[in-house]
């Protein structure tokens, strides 16, 4: 059921971007993080998945996960409420020019008492138990043209710490190799770089 669930995602993601025209003049490499609050260390990234790449102007990237458990306790620490996360994203690279890349972003935000998900023809599932409280909710995030300036990280948040990062620079046309590494992701994951202190997309 799951895999059809995300079978049926990415054909409404397809059909959704028929109208989105390429004009990449510059080879770009887009990074894309999605990652949830450790549920221990609320300043880091416990749970996260990224993928950096040259993007091609025109093509859809679509990613399904990862299974990210969360939690929301009360004051006293204790009672708390737990759920599993999971982003569904699509990502177009629309254009680039000297200063950033345009690109077309949609996201679908679910989180429940379980999610699954197929990873390499296995079905890979996460579940709260049954006799503990949980968080449930949903939500869906659509931009079919924004730019992203070279090495500055925009985000998408979700409820319970849940985000969406991306970031673009430009890549070498002959090595596809980025020019630099503005776009690392670890002051993200360490909780150096705080996701209130990266503008939204």
């Amino acid at each position: 059921m799951a895999g059809h669930r995300c079978a049926l995602l990415a054909a409404s993601f397809l059909a959704g971007c028929a109208n989105i025209a390429p004009a990449a003049k510059q080879t770009t490499s887009v990074t894309t993080f999605i990652s949830a609050e450790s549920p221990l260390f609320p300043n880091q990234r416990e749970t996260g998945a990224g993928d950096t790449q040259v993007r091609n102007a025109g093509a859809i990237y679509i990613s399904i996960g990862p299974l990210m458990e969360v939690r929301k306790c009360n004051a006293e620490m204790t009672s708390c409420a737990w759920g599993v996360a999971k982003v569904a994203s699509r990502m177009t690279l629309v254009g680039a020019d000297n200063n950033g890349a345009t690109v077309a972003v949609e996201l679908v935000y679910d989180l429940g008492r379980e999610q699954q998900l197929t990873w390499d023809n296995t079905m890979i599932t996460d579940r709260i138990p049954g006799d503990i409280p949980v968080l449930v909710d949903s939500a869906n995030f659509s931009k079919k043209k924004v730019t992203v300036p070279y090495g500055q990280m925009r985000r998408v948040s979700f409820s319970h710490g849940v985000d969406f990062n991306i970031s673009a620079i430009p890549a070498d046309p002959r090595t596809l190799i980025a020019v630099d590494n503005r776009c690392e992701l670890d002051g993200i994951m360490t909780g150096k770089t705080a996701q209130s202190a990266i503008p939204a997309l």
